[in-house]
């Protein structure tokens, strides 16, 4: 099946697009056949990306070496992003420990990926405001230090993401097996002790926590998030729900334009590294989906978004109503699971937008092929 095969059924082929432009070396992968639970039980993540195909440590070096301005400590940000990784894993594994199934796409690898993707799209953030905003540049160099602390506070931020949200559901079947767990319950508290030792060590409350989780809710425009954040709308459904002050952010200093700009910038990376993961080489890979009611041969789709379906399947099966992936019972049409041009146009291009300058800041090369994708998904949209 070819592009123009793909965009007559309103899905974009990813592979065709992204792959002449990806710097990995691992492209043209076969594609994967087979049933939506096959297809959705075995996906995984690929560590090599169109992002992260150069080696990262040597990146983050090189940038806080020709931006010292910045004062910075290379070892400390990798340091601090290989613990909250570690510590975000343990938990995922912890959590899940008394569950037969367990989040496949939404998982401890999403968010190692999506923090490492997220480190550099910060670090040319803050970059790009120390040298645009006066009041950014005065803020950090009469608090030495504070970049750092500021930079380390969003690595852990990016690490517990989906915390709140996929890490804090039981599938559908456990549910209904075994409505009440007690380990379930146990693994929860235990998680919230843990983050809770992280904030500490960071020197951010939980009330802070919570309100910083909300900066990458990408169904709500980011003004408004950061908005919500600075004045400290009440929130629902928060991670630490025992708290009831409102957050002041005092490592943010009394400026609130101070904090308007570091609370758009976290929103903007969290969301584009959020959405960078449809260039991961196992998500944009073809995939021949077959069912009994697909036609004959199958309906090609990505693994990806079948892992994703499959996903939603599981654990909040609406969901899938956002991307137009329901019948008009309720279940999951597999034979129209893809990358749509609404998905495409609405929500993953719009906010991986937020972050290609900040990309481009931290390295030229790898920001430009990331540009080159975004431009050519743009032309497929059209």
């Amino acid at each position: 099946m070819t592009l123009r095969d793909f965009q007559s059924n309103d899905i974009v082929d990813l592979e065709a697009v992204v792959n002449p432009r990806d710097s990995s070396t691992r492209k043209e992968l076969p594609p994967v056949n087979g049933t939506p639970d096959t297809i959705g039980r075995y996906f995984n993540w690929k560590s090599e990306t169109v992002m992260s195909a150069f080696r990262f440590a040597p990146q983050v070096e090189h940038f806080t070496t020709h931006h010292k301005e910045l004062g910075l400590d290379s070892q400390k940000i990798l340091g601090r992003l290989k613990k909250e990784s570690s510590n975000s894993s343990n938990d995922f594994a912890m959590i899940y420990r008394s569950q037969r199934l367990r989040p496949g796409y939404h998982n401890e690898t999403h968010v190692s990926l999506t923090a490492a993707q997220g480190t550099k799209l910060f670090l040319g953030g803050l970059s790009e405001l120390y040298e645009s905003n006066q009041n950014s540049k005065s803020f950090a160099d009469n608090n030495p230090g504070k970049l750092q602390q500021l930079t380390e506070i969003a690595l852990f931020i990016l690490t517990r993401h989906e915390q709140d949200d996929w890490w804090n559901r039981r599938s559908i079947e456990d549910q209904q097996k075994r409505p009440i767990d007690k380990v379930w319950e146990l693994s929860q508290q235990q998680a919230r002790v843990h983050v809770l030792a992280s904030c500490r060590e960071l020197g951010i409350t939980p009330e802070e926590f919570n309100y910083l989780l909300t900066l990458d809710t990408f169904a709500t425009p980011l003004a408004q998030s950061v908005e919500n954040v600075v004045n400290g709308t009440p929130l629902q459904d928060s991670f630490f729900s025992n708290t009831v002050s409102k957050p002041t952010f005092e490592w943010l200093g009394s400026d609130k334009e101070v904090h308007e700009m570091f609370f758009t910038l976290l929103g903007k990376t969290a969301r584009a590294a959020d959405f960078m993961q449809i260039f991961n080489p196992n998500y944009y890979r073809r995939a021949l989906i077959f069912t009994d009611d697909s036609p004959v041969g199958g309906v090609l789709s990505n693994v990806g978004s079948v892992a994703l379906a499959y996903e939603f399947h599981q654990f909040r099966p609406q969901a899938a109503k956002l991307f137009g992936w329901l019948k008009e019972d309720g279940s999951i049409n597999w034979n129209a699971i893809g990358v749509g041009k609404k998905f495409l146009r609405d929500f993953a291009l719009p906010n991986i937008e937020l972050g290609v300058g900040y990309l481009k800041r931290f390295n030229t090369v790898e920001g430009g092929h990331v540009e080159e994708i975004v431009a050519a998904l743009k032309e497929a949209v059209a």
